[in-house]
């Protein structure tokens, strides 16, 4: 099993903005690769500006390693990870296989663990 750092010595809220858009797509992947080919921007190999922003959602609904992903920026990817416990682990399969796929542009993952109020 591989090992991530992580930093947990405070814990950080995290406030998110929403808006209520239609989107031409769901916003599913079904591999690390069929993301990359959502996500690309054809004139470059970065990420397409139109992704930047936009909630992504693997395809089945219990993903190995995250629940759902999304692009802040061209450089940075945070991983969401829904759960009802306070500690939790990553499995490192499903993060290795999208790592091998991401854009090189990509330089920064959070994993961010979404625990409810309670």
């Amino acid at each position: 099993m591989g090992k991530l750092a992580i930093l947990s010595n405070t814990t950080v809220l995290l406030l998110f903005q929403t808006e209520n858009k239609k989107s031409l797509s769901q916003n599913h992947f079904t591999s690390g690769a069929n993301l990359t080919e959502q996500v690309k921007d054809a004139g470059s190999h970065g990420i397409n500006r139109g992704v930047v922003g936009r909630y992504f959602l693997p395809y089945t609904h219990n993903h190995v390693s995250f629940d759902g992903l999304l692009f802040i920026c061209n450089k940075i990817l945070i991983l969401l990870q829904m759960t009802i416990v306070r500690s939790d682990t990553i499995k490192d399969k499903g993060l290795k296989t999208l790592c091998k796929c991401l854009l090189a542009t990509i330089i920064n993952i959070y994993i961010v663990f979404v625990i409810p109020a309670q």
